[in-house]
């Protein structure tokens, strides 16, 4: 918690309560939320949609949380350790996991000496049937 609070004043910001009923809600969906599914799940405990969006950003500039698209296009927030990683989402229930094996920096090279880009990161997700639906008759994951 400690970490998280000096993550948040590195980039000045202050980790309040409504700040860690935002994390906290996203640390235990672990099909991730949409931002108004975070509205509507934090509507009772008087967490305002402003500071849900704020935080959301801020989760993401600090690597607490990140974005994946479900099976339908949208972008689902999901928390993610503080280390760089790729989530891995089924397409059947939607749970993510994070794939913490990342070997793209020679790519990275590659690409900016093509390009002339400086490249200063990129965004990977993958998909597949979790280890439960892979289980299921063919019939249920449809």
């Amino acid at each position: 918690m400690d970490d998280l609070k000096r993550q948040f004043n590195r980039i000045g910001m202050r980790y309040t309560a409504q700040r860690s009923l935002v994390h906290q809600l996203f640390l235990g969906s672990p099909c991730g939320l949409t931002i108004p599914e975070a509205v509507s799940a934090l509507k009772d405990r008087r967490v305002g949609e402003t500071t849900i969006y704020r935080t959301v950003r801020a989760l993401q500039e600090i690597g607490r949380l990140c974005w994946v698209h479900d099976h339908k296009g949208e972008h689902r927030y999901v928390a993610c350790g503080s280390r760089h990683s790729h989530p891995i989402v089924c397409t059947v229930c939607g749970k993510v996991a994070e794939c913490r094996t990342c070997e793209l920096s020679v790519l990275e090279k590659l690409l900016g000496l093509e390009t002339g880009y400086t490249v200063e990161g990129h965004h990977l997700e993958f998909y597949g049937k979790c280890a439960d639906c892979s289980r299921l008759p063919a019939q249920e994951t449809q």
